[in-house]
């Protein structure tokens, strides 16, 4: 393997070339600037998978790269020399698609640059370099995986009630809708990493790990992009849920789209009541990717 040789020219092209084409299918900085553009474009149900699978599996294919090729995770030279790059662009990606969010109106665009800021916790992890580092990658990526495809779901169903996917216009369905709004906040809650939710472990993983690892900065800038996560999705779920309907009419939320956010805030529950199943399966992921399970 790579990660046990000597340093060279032809390993280090190997992966800044392996780096980059990973990075632009996982929708890292600074090739995230694709995804923001494309998701908004795609139908609802469609937007809903890719939110969930495109950009993890892109980073479940960096992840085994890193981990398998150039030791990430297991002490190896070669992913020691990598693990500070991994953390400058875990950090760049977390602070700038949080402000991006932040600076949308559009449902799908704001969604989307949280599903490349999440990536950005999921790449934190990873550049740790450590084996606890890398079971909460894998921890991190099958929360957000149920989450993200969560909140298009949802955001699929504000449009409909709503008829626009523009936050300014949406409003008053709290009243109209409460199981939905109820449903809905379920996932807003887990992505800003409140309690008792998945992605409230999620993130603390990431943060315990990057202080176990000597990496206190890379837990701090994770820290104030949570911070910044809960300001746009409270603002996401009030404007869309709390304040008064611009509308006079609106559409009535399908039962069978509630059934499905149901099953899936159910998952969401589940994990951050139980977290310690999901940490044990990532553990065992985490050994078999060195080698040693």
């Amino acid at each position: 393997m790579l990660a046990d040789s000597p340093a060279s020219v032809a390993s280090a092209v190997a992966a800044a070339l392996l780096l980059g084409g990973l990075m632009l299918k996982s929708g890292l900085a600074p090739f995230h600037l694709w995804l923001p553009a494309s998701y908004h474009t795609a139908p609802t149900t469609v937007a809903a998978v890719f939110a969930g699978l495109l950009t993890k599996m892109g980073f479940y294919a960096l992840l085994l790269v890193m981990v398998v090729i150039f030791g990430v995770g297991r002490g190896a030279p070669g992913g020691a020399q990598l693990t500070p790059l991994l953390g400058g662009i875990a950090a760049l990606t977390m602070l700038l698609c949080v402000a991006g969010a932040l600076g949308q109106t559009d449902m799908r665009r704001i969604l989307a640059y949280h599903v490349v800021a999440q990536v950005g916790y999921m790449m934190a992890a990873l550049a740790l370099g450590t084996r606890d580092g890398v079971t909460a990658a894998i921890f991190y990526m099958v929360h957000s995986m149920i989450v993200q495809a969560n909140l298009f779901f949802g955001a699929g169903l504000i449009r409909r009630a709503s008829a626009s996917w523009d936050l300014t216009r949406a409003g008053g369905i709290v009243r109209r809708e409460p199981l939905f709004a109820l449903l809905f906040a379920v996932p807003v809650l887990s992505l800003s990493g409140i309690p008792p939710f998945s992605g409230f472990w999620a993130k603390l993983f990431v943060i315990r790990e990057s202080l176990d690892a000597d990496m206190a900065w890379l837990g701090g800038v994770a820290l104030l992009a949570g911070l910044l996560t809960i300001v746009s999705m409270s603002t996401f779920w009030s404007d869309a849920c709390w304040k008064d309907a611009r509308r006079t009419s609106m559409r009535a939320v399908p039962k069978s789209g509630l059934v499905a956010m149901a099953l899936l805030s159910a998952a969401t529950v589940v994990i951050g009541l139980m977290p310690q199943w999901l940490w044990s399966i990532a553990q065992l992921s985490a050994r078999l990717l060195e080698g040693q399970g």
